[in-house]
């Protein structure tokens, strides 16, 4: 009897890290489908993209350009060059995941219009697109001070507004 013992405590070992293994697993999938946001609707017809946002586009690693709702990418002041998953449901919206945030800098801009009757941002040198739902969220008019968010290191096509100069910042 005691050359069983030694064996089963081992076979009783061997269950004890398969039921954890098993745990771990469940686990990593849960975690899995809660970064991709696909949950049990992940089935045949549901696709998963990667690329690089490009200020009011994702450049997906396939080449291909996917729609990013402003209200969105202004809400989660996604920089350009950021990286994003993207779950596209079989209903054809996309929800995405940002993988990866750009290195950013907090600058100082004023909202201007240009010949185009475009509303942008100048920065320092020079001037950059804005998502108009970050213009209307704060409430900016030509002329007003923001705090931006640009890649860090370079001029941005598309600029990110952080918030607005409060009522005493802009008197000061």
């Amino acid at each position: 009897m005691n050359t069983l013992d030694p064996n089963q405590k081992k076979i009783q070992l061997i269950q004890d890290l398969l039921e954890s293994a098993e745990k771990s697993v469940q686990h990593a999938k849960n975690l899995l489908d809660e970064l991709t946001n696909t949950g049990s609707n992940f089935d045949s017809n549901t696709k998963i993209i990667e690329g690089v946002f490009k200020g009011d586009y994702l450049l997906g690693d396939d080449g291909e350009r996917y729609e990013v709702a402003a209200n969105y990418a202004s809400k989660s002041k996604i920089i350009e060059g950021s990286r994003l998953r993207g779950t596209i449901m079989p209903d054809g919206r996309i929800k995405y995941t940002i993988t990866e945030k750009a290195q950013y800098e907090l600058k100082l801009g004023k909202v201007v219009t240009n010949e185009k009757h475009e509303t942008l941002i100048q920065i320092d040198d020079y001037q950059a697109k804005v998502l108009w739902e970050s213009i209307t969220f704060f409430r900016l008019e030509e002329g007003d001070d923001a705090y931006i968010r640009v890649p860090k290191g370079q001029k941005a096509e598309f600029a990110v507004i952080d918030s607005s100069l409060t009522e005493e910042e802009r008197n000061w």
